[in-house]
């Protein structure tokens, strides 16, 4: 009897159970079905929104990039900027000159000079010629009214002339060739009468001739040139013009520190300019000399000018594509320079942008700059940074940054 209640209750129950699992896979069949029916339906209108055409916009987020980076190091600043150059050194204005004219070296009162065959009474007379170079057709003349006999006229022991006059006046004696440097013997004496004595009465005698003053046929100017300034000098000029008077032709002679620049005759009236080495100047004073062996000379306007050396400075260049290009148009985005420094100390030049500038100054070890968007260009942008005193830049860094 258990047995076949037992029995039973089985042959009840499995239907049941196979029922239950039937119906449960078949919820799960149709689960996926409705799932890849909405998933690949075109339109959507169980969930409201219609995913034809859709575009999703991001949330603005800033986006930077660099597009230059370096470490410049030491930049040095153009010299023609520094307060210890100058472009030129102004000499004072230089006269020169050298006047031939005639004058009057030695004159002496009236004596007689006398000799027979007991005695005789010569005259000697002295003068003093400093330079013989500087004299010219030196002249004896004199009169005499009474005279009987032959006149002797010796100088510094050359016979001269030997006289016997005709006339009251004498024919001027040249004694040029006679002449020496310093004191100078003229002696006068007549030859001896027999029965009666010769005699000569001189009166206005005087020695003549053209004299050279050279007294002011040299000069010499100075100019200063500050300490360090000449290791900038990449060379140097001597700048002049010269004014002529009395149709000058001698030469002047051109010098600096004794080193000869030019000796010739002069280009009146039009500038001069000579280059010479640098080597010629010094730190301190120096001096600029002109002379002359004939001629009246004027030379103005002098300028020593010296050419600078050139500092070549780093480019930096950086590249914005035409998209960049028109955001920085647009706005929506910018360029910016930043450049750091090693120290706090006060720094000041100029930034130059594809050729336009911007001047900076600051004490702080940072500096940046937006650069005008005006200044960019598409594709190629230099930038170069010029100092007006040597400048130490640790970094330098063109960045975009895009709103």
């Amino acid at each position: 009897m258990n047995n076949f209640f037992k029995n039973k209750r089985a042959s009840n129950d499995a239907p049941l159970y196979t029922n239950a699992g039937s119906a449960g896979t078949l919820i799960i069949i149709i689960g996926v079905f409705i799932v890849f029916y909405i998933l690949l339906m075109p339109n959507n209108n169980l969930t409201g929104f219609n995913t034809t055409n859709s575009t999703v916009t991001p949330s603005p987020v800033s986006s930077d990039s660099v597009l230059a980076e370096a470490h410049p190091g030491l930049l040095l600043a153009p010299k023609s900027n520094d307060f210890r150059l100058s472009n030129s050194y102004s000499v004072d204005d230089v006269l020169v000159k050298v006047v031939t004219q005639a004058q009057v070296i030695k004159k002496e009162n009236p004596f007689i000079v006398s000799a027979n065959i007991f005695s005789s009474h010569e005259k000697t007379i002295l003068f003093n010629i400093p330079d013989v170079s500087k004299y010219k057709n030196v002249l004896l003349s004199f009169n005499s009214d009474k005279h009987k006999g032959i006149l002797f006229i010796n100088l510094n022991g050359y016979d001269v002339a030997s006289l016997d006059l005709s006339s009251e006046n004498a024919k001027p004696i040249d004694l040029t060739d006679y002449l020496q440097n310093g004191k100078n013997v003229l002696t006068f004496k007549v030859s001896k009468g027999f029965l009666s004595s010769n005699y000569y009465s001189i009166s206005d005698l005087k020695i003549t001739a053209y004299v050279t003053d050279t007294s002011r046929a040299s000069a010499s100017k100075s100019f200063t040139i500050p300490p360090d300034a000449l290791e900038n000098f990449d060379s140097v000029s001597l700048k002049y013009v010269v004014k002529c008077f009395g149709g000058s032709d001698g030469k002047l002679t051109v010098s600096i520190n004794g080193f000869n620049l030019s000796s010739s005759v002069p280009d009146c009236d039009n500038p001069r300019k000579i280059d010479f080495p640098v080597s010629q100047l010094s730190s301190g004073i120096n001096y600029v000399s002109f002379s002359t062996d004939a001629g009246d000379y004027l030379i103005y306007d002098i300028q020593v000018v010296p050419k600078i050396k050139s500092v070549t400075l780093p480019s930096y260049f950086f590249k914005l594509t035409p998209q960049d290009y028109d955001l920085l148009r647009s706005g929506a985005a910018k360029v910016v320079l930043n450049m750091t420094f090693g120290d706090n100390k006060y720094k000041e030049g100029v930034v130059y942008v594809n050729g336009y500038t911007n001047g900076f100054s600051t004490y702080s070890t940072h500096y940046s700059m937006i650069l005008d968007a005006s200044l960019l260009r598409p594709y190629d942008n230099v930038v170069k940074i010029v100092p007006k005193r040597d400048l130490e830049v640790d970094s330098l860094t063109v960045s975009i940054k895009r709103y």
